[in-house]
């Protein structure tokens, strides 16, 4: 038998449970590439919450760069595309630290993935954007992080 010092479980934040459900200004704080064994290569992003009820909160998400499944790369880059739209990105990425500290709405939901586990899904959209980011709002007129125009 292992005596431990008192340790209480409900005093740990768990950073790396499901984030909950909600939405605010977030932005990405690291990032980093694993290979996984005969699957592929994934990208690990940390989002952290700017504002809003999640102030302060971690979300993590895995955006698979190769993948056995041609599909599962397919929507990985759909979904990174969308991110660099929201935080103003344009051009080639070679390097997903040029993705970090730059200020972007952060929708996240969950769902269950097919061994019934839940799992977190995003949205991004451009500080002060109305809808989804697209070409047309990554490239919009100079605003703070928080969505007031600059003066």
């Amino acid at each position: 038998m292992a005596a431990l010092n008192p340790f209480n479980p409900d005093d740990i934040d768990d950073d790396f449970a499901i984030c909950p459900d909600g939405e605010g200004v977030a932005q990405a704080i690291s990032s980093s590439i694993k290979e996984i064994d005969g699957v592929g290569q994934i990208l690990n992003v940390e989002y952290q919450f700017l504002d809003g009820p999640l102030e302060g909160k971690h979300a993590f998400e895995g955006l698979f760069l190769s993948h056995t499944n041609p599909q599962v790369v397919e929507i990985a880059q759909r979904s990174l595309k969308r991110l660099c739209g929201a935080v103003g990105f344009a051009g080639v990425l070679t390097d997903s630290e040029a993705l970090h500290f730059k200020p972007f709405r952060l929708k996240v939901g969950h769902r269950k993935d097919k061994k019934d586990v839940d799992r977190n899904t995003f949205a991004y959209t451009a500080v002060g954007a109305a809808g989804p980011a697209t070409a047309a709002t990554a490239g919009a007129p100079a605003s703070t992080p928080w969505g007031k125009k600059a003066a």
